[in-house]
């Protein structure tokens, strides 16, 4: 028995140290990570690419993960010019690098990036390089918010302008002569503004995805044009025989017979608000491959336009009125929606281009009145009537008003000079067509004692402007 004891204790143990020494192997093969640490390659965050002006931060090198592991321990490696090569797999697994940040444009996932990539920054992706702006033709817009989406998130732009327009007028109505061997005549076109000054403001701001608004104002508001005719002048118009204070009173026509001299005074005024949505589409390759940028817009606009004719009789003596005036006068408001496109693109260096066009279509409401009015030597006023032997109203005051339809159509030209991505200059022409609105001279009833004409609105001209404007451009 004790024989067998020892044979079988001689078979088991050679098989329990084969077996432990295979275990042992298998153990000490075996890389065990310390409790918390896990694989840095999945613990640790990768720090997000600093946006262009942000605050800078360091960046993860590439890292070797097949390499023996040293616990956690961090090791620095002295910053290079250039991006770190990959360590060699005798490097720790763990190993975090310093390098010399760079302002780099914003990562298009939105800041993360896969493991193992690097992270050099190239000259084009800083936000304002002054010395490559310097030293090479400049071919950027003041819109980089929109054609370079990756620099700005949002671009906003102000803009003034000066801007000399001129317009068309209504039928050239005959008031005065004085019967000279010259023949001189006073009509509704001798006090035409020529050049109409005014001013233009417009704000707007777009996302770099290219969507934004756009709020513009410009008004138009010449101070009053006069002509006058002297030489004991006469008014042709027709029914101010029958105007007069009482019956058997001097009429309106006496007074203007009367008087020193005719004139006449035109005043005008135009003003006009927008708001637009915008929706750019930028990175559009023109010729020469430069860039440039299409735009569409779609919003609200409403227009005022006022106009007033004063045909006046002066005179220093006599006991009728020293001062007399038929006053024709027109308001028209336009209300509506308007959509449109414009695109700017670069000619070359830092000269571009742009082109636009707007179409609306409005509610307008036109309002139109006709007054004589007057004062005499002692300041009392001068009050007629209409007086035809059948016919008696009291003061002459009329006003009537209509509601139509009316149509824009608008074209704008201009060249751009960039000194900056901040800043630049606009010369431009800019051309608008309204259709049905109301102008003074052609709300001069033909009869200004036919009571039905009096109280009708004309409103079927088209009113053009067309002019130069001068812009400056400020982005921010």
């Amino acid at each position: 028995m004790n024989q067998r004891k020892k044979l079988l204790l001689a078979l088991v143990v050679p098989v329990m140290v084969v077996c432990l020494q295979g275990a042992a192997s298998s153990l000490y093969a075996q890389d065990f990570e310390p409790l918390g640490f896990g694989n840095p390659n999945t613990s640790l965050d990768l720090p997000a690419n600093p946006l262009p002006g942000g605050p800078l931060s360091s960046a993860l090198s590439p890292i070797d993960s097949s390499a023996p592991s040293l616990r956690g321990e961090v090791i620095k490696v002295p910053s290079a010019a250039t991006s770190p090569s990959p360590l060699s797999s005798r490097q720790p697994e763990s190993i975090m690098t310093e390098t010399t940040p760079a302002i780099s444009g914003p990562a298009t996932d939105g800041g993360s990036h896969a493991e193992g990539d690097a992270y050099p920054a190239g000259e084009s992706d800083a936000l304002f390089d002054e010395s490559s702006f310097d030293s090479e033709p400049y071919e950027g817009q003041v819109y980089d918010g929109v054609v370079e989406s990756t620099v700005y998130e949002t671009s906003t732009v102000f803009g003034m302008s000066a801007i000399g327009f001129r317009r068309n007028y209504g039928s050239d109505r005959l008031l005065s002569n004085n019967f000279t061997d010259r023949g001189d005549t006073l009509s509704t076109g001798d006090t035409d503004h020529g050049k109409m000054g005014g001013f233009e403001a417009y704000l707007n701001c777009r996302a770099s995805t290219g969507v934004g608004w756009e709020f513009r104002y410009f008004g138009l508001a010449p101070s009053g044009n006069t002509a006058s005719l002297g030489n004991d002048p006469t008014t042709v118009l027709v029914g101010l025989n029958n105007v007069s204070e009482a019956a058997g009173d001097p009429s309106v026509a006496d007074v203007f017979a009367d008087g020193n001299f005719h004139a006449l005074t035109r005043e005008s005024s135009i003003y006009n608000f927008e708001f637009n949505l915008l929706r750019n589409r930028s990175d559009i390759n023109w010729f020469n491959g430069m860039l440039g940028n299409v735009e569409t817009m779609v919003g609200l606009r409403y227009i005022d336009f006022d106009e007033s004719l004063e045909y006046a009789s002066g005179s220093d003596a006599g006991s009728g009125p020293r001062r007399l005036a038929f006053n024709s006068s027109v308001e028209n408001s336009l209300f509506g929606a308007q959509v449109g496109g414009r695109s700017e693109f670069n000619l070359f260096n830092r000269l571009g281009a742009s082109i636009g066009t707007k179409f609306g279509l409005f509610y307008t409401n036109a309002r139109a009145n006709r007054k004589i009015s007057g004062n005499f030597a002692d300041g009392s006023t001068y009050d007629p009537n209409i007086v035809d032997g059948t016919t008696s109203i009291l003061g002459y005051d009329f006003g009537s008003a209509e509601n139509d339809a009316s149509f824009l159509a608008e074209i704008d030209l201009g060249l751009i000079y960039q000194f900056g991505q901040a800043s630049r200059v606009r010369l431009g022409y800019r051309a608008i067509g309204i259709s049905g609105v109301a102008f003074a001279s052609d709300n001069i009833p033909q009869d200004l004692t036919n009571i039905s004409q009096l109280q009708e609105t004309f409103d079927s001209r088209n009113l053009r402007l067309r002019g130069i404007y001068f812009s400056y451009e400020l982005a921010f």
